[in-house]
């Protein structure tokens, strides 16, 4: 058992580097090319990393390939990459029955929906 455990948590930091360099290789490569805001820089390599993440996990299904665990698909979706996890998850039909995975994932865009909401009533009413 302390194997199977060792093995998730070795996953979970090995996906979650790779998550981090291609997010931040590619806002970098936004950023300086293309000059745009670096939130938006953010979010567009978060995305594009996401749908890397999401298809990398659907050809590793049902085969003998190393998986990626849920935490960080999950912390993708919570940083900003819901919705290239969205269109990942309609597109290739991947994390679209497993019923745990599912509540988790529409409670962090509720969860995002009431932030955004919320900083912009704030923003409106001038506080």
């Amino acid at each position: 058992m302390t194997r199977r455990y060792h093995k998730a948590g070795a996953a979970f930091k090995l996906f979650l580097w790779i998550a981090v360099i291609v997010s931040l290789g590619i806002a970098l490569l936004v950023y300086f090319k293309l000059c745009l805001d670096w939130w938006i820089a953010y979010l567009i390599g978060l995305n594009c990393a996401t749908i890397g993440i999401y298809l990398y996990d659907k050809a590793a299904a049902g085969r003998e390939m190393l998986r990626v665990p849920e935490k960080v698909l999950h912390g993708m979706a919570l940083f900003g990459g819901s919705p290239a996890a969205l269109v990942s998850q309609a597109a290739f039909r991947h994390k679209t029955i497993k019923q745990s995975f599912r509540r988790w994932f529409w409670g962090i865009i509720v969860l995002q929906i009431v932030i955004i909401g919320t900083c912009v009533y704030l923003t409106r009413n001038g506080r």
